[in-house]
This record gives C-alpha cells, structure tokens and sequence, in this order.
C-alpha cells in the first residue's frame, strides 16, 4: 500500500508534467493539471474530512492559481506554480502552505513577526500538509509544530533553531540600533 507522503508527491509529480507542457505550448495540458489538481483535492477532502482542513486549502489555492493562470496576462503563474511544485518534490519546501498557515483559521497563537519569520525560516519537514494529511488542522506555535501538537520532545535540531533564532534577533537589533545611531550622528 502506498503511503501518504508518496501518495502526495505522486499527485504533484502528476500535476507538474502537464503544467510543464502546458507552459511549453501545450494548452490542453494545462486542463489535464487542472483535471488532477481537482481529484488531488476531492481526495484529500475525503481523507482529512473536511475542507478547510491546510492539506485541502493548499490544493484549492493552487487550483484555482492554475485556472487564474489560464488568463493570458497571469500566465506567468503557471511559471511559479513550476518552481513551487519542484520545491516541494525536491526540497520538502511548500511556501504555499507556509503562508496559507499564516492565516487566522489556520493558527491558534496570536501574529506576531517572531511567529512569521519562524513560519518562513524553519527548515521543512517531512510532515507538512503538502505532502500529507497527518498534520494538525491548526498549527501552534512555530511552522510546522507535529511536534507540540503530538506530544513529542523537541529534538536537538529544534533546539538548535531556537538559539540561532536568538542570534538573528540580536544581530538584527544591533544592526538596526547601529544604523539608528549612524542616521542620528549625521544629523
């Protein structure tokens, strides 16, 4: 039986071949990745029971950015839609997802900067929404949290994270603390 990661990269695997020859002056193509997109969805819909569920919303997004697409002026979508999906397939890495995680349905913890530098700067994981639907339905904390959610100690990698997070914070205050006092001694 195949699982659900494999399952994931094997719909975008799907999806990208005919957006790439879509891209490549193949317009029925494009209707093919629509035509998977949307069983991608209606699957994912199934398993997770739910629509509003981030696994669901990342595919819908990305549907319906395919069939925006088709307009000649946004065509270049399609484009992005390319590096995404290779980015997911290759790297684990789904901005999509990151930043759909963002919104306020899609999180427990109040917004802050820390919150979306840490949405954006955390390394992926095996365990996002693009590539299954055995995440948390709300993310808590920093992206993507399986680990809070399921109980599981942080490992050193998470630990390690939160200390070069650290470092970033403090090099990113001295150096704006450091031009504030360059602006103010050339006044």
């Amino acid at each position: 039986m195949v699982n659900e990661k494999e399952m994931a990269s094997r719909y975008w695997l799907l999806i990208l071949i005919p957006l790439i020859l879509g891209n490549a002056s193949v317009p029925v193509a494009l209707y093919v990745a629509i035509a998977i997109a949307s069983i991608q969805i209606a699957h994912f819909a199934r398993r997770t029971s739910s629509l509003t569920h981030l696994a669901v919303q990342v595919r819908l997004v990305f549907c319906t950015m395919m069939v925006v697409g088709l307009w000649s002026p946004l065509f270049f979508i399609h484009w992005i839609q390319v590096i995404g999906i290779s980015a997911v397939l290759l790297f684990n890495f789904c901005l999509l997802e990151r930043i759909l995680s963002l919104l306020p349905w899609n999180r427990s913890e109040r917004f802050t900067w820390a919150f979306a530098r840490s949405t954006f700067l955390t390394p992926p994981s095996a365990a996002t929404p693009c590539m299954s639907a055995n995440t948390p339905k709300v993310f808590k904390g920093t992206f993507p949290s399986t680990h809070a959610s399921q109980g599981v100690p942080e490992s050193g990698s998470d630990i390690e994270m939160k200390e070069i997070t650290k470092t970033v914070d403090k090099l990113l205050w001295l150096s704006f603390s450091s031009q504030t006092k360059e602006e103010k001694d050339n006044d």
